[in-house]
């Protein structure tokens, strides 16, 4: 977990062998694009990673507490490698937002707390180091002839099978027994919460004074933890869904304010433009009327010796209404300094409106046009 994943996040053997193999040998130039489009990867599968360690780290803690040590390196490591490959090596990814890494932190995370609390409680108070317990019957001083088993299985039934002889002093010592498999005398079943009144009996007493006082406080308070996290975090979600049934729960001021910035003020923000995503083409199809935004505004960008209107299905299905019914011969590299593609020179305008449009139209009104 610390090292593996990393390193062959950071080798990208796939991805260089597509890069430095198979696209100096591709046929075509939008083969060749394909090779450079960056490994896929899933968000998902990274907070899945990140919760695996944590919650790994916090429900054995109480066994091994360098567990907190090594947990803490591995998402170090996982921080570091991620990020060099987020920049370098991977493909884009729609932007989600924060959503995720809320919803994660809120339950999640903290619930892996509350378990590593809650499990340590229980590793305290009832945690079997063996399943020796004590025995019911007693021996007498002298010596004993008993059978030994050997557990190698490629050995014939008979020589698995050994007698010795042993000798057994009973003063100052106890009888014990082994329990089975299936079940111990030291499986008391499950309580909650694990204190010494609870898991204790009469018959079966195993804790001294310090310890009951330990277990008991670790018991108590794996209990008001647990408390404290349902009421947190579903408390509210519960109070909400009961008051609405009763009176209006609409909130104006969760809407946000108005923080007086522009969009057409904003340098890095794409504006929601029909895409189509082809796994088999290097760049999205686009399927609306761009001829009256921003290029900028599109989210991603061409080879310059490229036409826009060769991405753009809008041509594909010809009607009489179009407003314009063929593509313009200049490449990016004549768009240089224009910002939509009404304003080329070879830009041929119908004054004819579609009264019935196949495809949307998107337009942009920037701040303090007209």
């Amino acid at each position: 977990e610390i090292w593996i994943g990393p390193i062959l996040g950071l080798l990208d053997i796939m991805g260089n062998i597509s890069k430095h193999y198979y696209a100096p040998r591709a046929t075509v130039k939008e083969q060749m694009f394909l090779c450079f489009t960056g490994t896929y990867y899933n968000l998902a599968d990274k907070y899945t990673d990140m919760t695996k360690l944590v919650f790994v780290c916090y429900y054995y803690c109480s066994l091994n507490p360098s567990l907190f040590f090594l947990g803490a390196i591995a998402l170090a490591v996982r921080y570091c490698s991620d990020r060099f490959c987020l920049l370098r090596i991977w493909s884009d990814r729609p932007n989600i937002g924060t959503q995720v890494a809320e919803f994660s932190r809120k339950y999640f995370l903290s619930f892996a707390i509350v378990a590593g609390i809650v499990v340590a409680s229980y590793d305290w108070a009832l945690f079997n180091f063996d399943r020796v317990c004590n025995g019911e019957t007693s021996f007498e001083s002298g010596s004993y002839t008993v059978k030994i088993f050997d557990k190698d299985q490629n050995k014939d039934e008979e020589d698995r099978v050994r007698e010795e002889t042993i000798f057994v002093n009973s003063e100052n010592s106890n009888a014990v027994r082994v329990c089975n498999s299936d079940r111990c005398c030291q499986n008391i079943g499950l309580t909650f919460p694990p204190v010494p009144r609870f898991v204790e009996t009469e018959e079966f007493s195993w804790m001294s004074d310090g310890q009951k006082l330990v277990s008991g406080c670790f018991g108590w308070f794996g209990l008001a933890v647990l408390v404290i996290f349902l009421l947190t975090v579903f408390g509210n979600t519960v109070y909400v869904f009961i008051k609405s049934l009763v009176t209006a729960n609409y909130d104006d001021s969760k809407q946000g304010k108005d923080q007086n910035i522009d969009f057409s003020n904003l340098e890095y923000i794409d504006a929601y433009i029909p895409l189509i995503r082809e796994p088999s083409l290097a760049f999205p199809l686009i399927t609306c009327d761009i001829d009256e935004i921003p290029l900028k505004y599109l989210g991603f960008e061409i080879p310059i010796d490229e036409r826009m209107d060769d991405y753009n299905v809008l041509f594909d299905i010809q009607h009489e209404d179009m407003r314009r019914s063929s593509k313009m011969r200049a490449s990016m590299l004549s768009m240089k300094g224009l910002d939509v593609i009404s304003q080329h020179s070879q830009y041929e305008f119908s004054s004819k409106q579609e009264t019935h449009p196949l495809f949307d139209i998107v337009k942009h009104w920037p701040f303090g046009g007209n």
